[in-house]
This record gives C-alpha cells, structure tokens and sequence, in this order.
C-alpha cells in the first residue's frame, strides 16, 4: 500500500526573503512531526527550490516543483525541462494543476507529455484531477476526471502507473469554503 502524502504549494507567491522565513517556519514545524507515515513534499516556485532543497537536507521532507516542460532542453524561453529538475534532486512535480489548465491552457494531452518527460528522469509526477463546480452541479464530475485520468495517464503501462500519484483537486472547493467528502 502507498504511503499518505501531504504536499502544499505556494503558488507564485513570496519574496526570497519571505519564502526564507516560511520554509524555516515549515522545517522548524516538521522537526515536532511525525512523518512515520506521511510523506511531506513542498512544492516552491522555481526561484526558491535550491533554497527549500537546502532545508530539506536537515529535516525529513521531499522537494517538489509547481510545473514542468513537455519540451526536452532547447529553445524554449521560460520553460523548465525535466532535465533540469532532475539536476536539482526534486522528487515530485506537480502536472495538470486547475490553475495551469484554466489560465495556461495546458490540456489532458499536454499533462501526459509532462508526465512521461518526469518518468523518464525518475521524479514522482503528482497529476491533478478536478472538476468545476458547474460540472459538479451539472452531474459531470466524473466525466471530466475519468476524462482527466484516461487522458492523462492510460498511455502508461503498469509499471509506469504506479510511479505516478493522483491528487483529486476539487477546483470549486478552492477557496470557496465548500469541501469535497470521501
């Protein structure tokens, strides 16, 4: 059976000085925290993983990245390959985040390139499935995350599936005060 996993992002927030602050705060927190069953990953920006990395050496938590490239290295302005990430020691990246579907455009075929690129250099993609609160109403939420899922992954064999983790994202549930049952 698969370990519980807790993983947080701060999306595209803080200063350098105040992601110093909050991931001391965080190491400091995780020190008093029983991980015995729980793995713990912080997703920063990409400015401040070498920073989380460095406090990750001292207390037990994994490093993530918000996002990653479908391009392998090349001329692609702003992007961040899997390669690089691998450079870096992350453990997970996040793929398919509400966010990055809605305001990046990014598609169910664009998350299963991501996910194969991160499978090729050994990091745990954490893929991100949800429904909006219009297709939750509209009882199409599961047609939108079967669709999110068959898309996404089903391209993967079973060897390959099994390195990946779903995180079932309610996007209505975000900020919102509702929240999703079991």
């Amino acid at each position: 059976m698969r370990r519980n996993i807790v993983a947080g992002n701060w999306k595209s927030n803080k200063t350098f000085s105040d992601a110093d602050e909050l991931i001391t705060d965080i190491a400091e927190a995780l020190r008093e925290f029983d991980t015995t069953d729980v793995d713990v990953v912080v997703c920063p920006p990409f400015p401040y993983l070498e920073l989380v990395g460095d406090a990750a050496e001292d207390v037990e938590f994994f490093v993530g990245a918000q996002n990653v490239s479908k391009f392998d290295d090349g001329a692609y302005t702003g992007e961040v390959s899997a390669k690089m990430l691998q450079s870096m020691n992350m453990d997970y990246c996040i793929v398919g985040h509400s966010e990055r579907r809605k305001y990046f455009f990014e598609t169910n075929q664009d998350v299963a390139q991501k996910v194969d690129k991160l499978l090729e250099v050994e990091i745990t993609p954490i893929v991100c499935v949800g429904e909006q609160l219009e297709d939750r109403e509209a009882d199409k939420h599961f047609d939108v995350i079967r669709s999110q899922v068959v898309e996404g992954l089903f391209h993967l064999n079973e060897e390959q599936i099994q390195k990946v983790v779903i995180a079932y994202e309610p996007v209505w549930a975000i900020g919102t005060g509702k929240t999703a049952t079991k």
